[in-house]
């Protein structure tokens, strides 16, 4: 079992950033950060930080508690997998070990759960390169906050995290 948090990164201007994050064990203000980077207009891709440091982006956050990560139900598969694999906090790695977009390989149950989630698209309309504006389509807002909200969803649904956990997300802050 390993507890799962929500950090939300606040911002005065634009909607909080979400990420998922599991405190290392040994040093708890270390730990694996699952999200997605990017914007509503170019459209989002995977993040994974496995050696994130609380803090490092900015000061201004909060740690939302989600509840514990359990063994769940599965196959056979699924059961031989570990639930959460972290890198040792002291371990001598790249900045924060992270891999992007379609560099993230799953190395445990909840990356593999959370990259099983389409990150957003865009969902502006573009212009075409010619300047004329491309068909209008009507927008549809996806960022950062829905993608959580859809993993967060998943986890409960395979059991892997408590039901509560949905309604932490429902009620976090969006700013």
């Amino acid at each position: 079992m390993a507890p799962l948090s929500l950090i939300v990164d606040h911002s005065p201007l634009f909607p909080a950033h979400w990420s998922l994050f599991v405190a290392h064990p040994s040093c708890p203000e270390i730990g694996k950060r699952v999200h997605v980077e990017g914007s509503v207009y170019a459209g989002f891709t995977h993040a994974v930080q496995r050696r994130y440091k609380l803090g490092s982006v900015g000061k201004n956050f909060s740690l939302l508690e989600l509840g514990e990560l359990t063994g769940g139900k599965g196959g056979e598969e699924e059961e031989e997998e570990a639930l959460v694999k972290h890198i040792h906090a002291n371990a001598d790695v790249d900045a924060d070990a992270a891999e992007y977009g379609e560099e993230v390989k799953p190395i445990d149950r909840l990356e593999k759960v959370a990259i099983g989630i389409v990150a957003p698209g865009g969902s502006l309309n573009h212009v075409n390169e010619d300047g004329t504006q491309a068909p209008a389509r009507r927008g549809q807002m996806k960022n950062c906050q829905d993608w959580i909200i859809d993993v967060v969803a998943e986890l409960v649904r395979r059991d892997l995290l408590p039901a509560p956990a949905n309604e932490v997300v429902q009620n976090a802050p969006k700013n």
